[in-house]
């Protein structure tokens, strides 16, 4: 007779054990939690070109833009190959479609390295 009632109570046990597991889920809701912090995303208009062809004996570059407005005269840009820094021109002129003219200041530079504002 104990061995019924201990069985029995086994078995309660895990019943209620079980169904307190299960749990309903959330209600699925359309719209995304809100976030506190804010992502901010300012895109960078700083004129980037290429070293088209470099001048080592001279010491100037010429570089190639994409479409839009090109460096100033005067403007210091630095060349980088691979993503390291390798050298510094100035933009000197003169200018013709998306290419200019720039003196090789520090460094060096080698046709398709990237030329970035400073």
């Amino acid at each position: 007779m104990a061995m019924r009632v201990f069985t029995g109570y086994l078995c309660a046990a895990l019943l209620a054990a079980g169904c307190a597991a299960q749990h309903s889920p959330a209600p699925f809701s359309a719209q995304p939690a809100a976030d506190k912090s804010k992502t901010i995303i300012t895109p960078d208009y700083r004129p980037a070109g290429q070293v088209a062809m470099v001048n080592k004996e001279a010491r100037f570059v010429i570089l190639s833009f994409a479409v839009g407005p090109l460096p100033e005269p005067g403007r210091r840009l630095r060349i980088d190959h691979r993503g390291l820094k390798i050298g510094v021109v100035k933009v000197t002129g003169p200018r013709q479609d998306n290419n200019t003219v720039a003196e090789l200041v520090e460094g060096e530079a080698n046709a398709g390295d990237d030329a970035r504002a400073e």
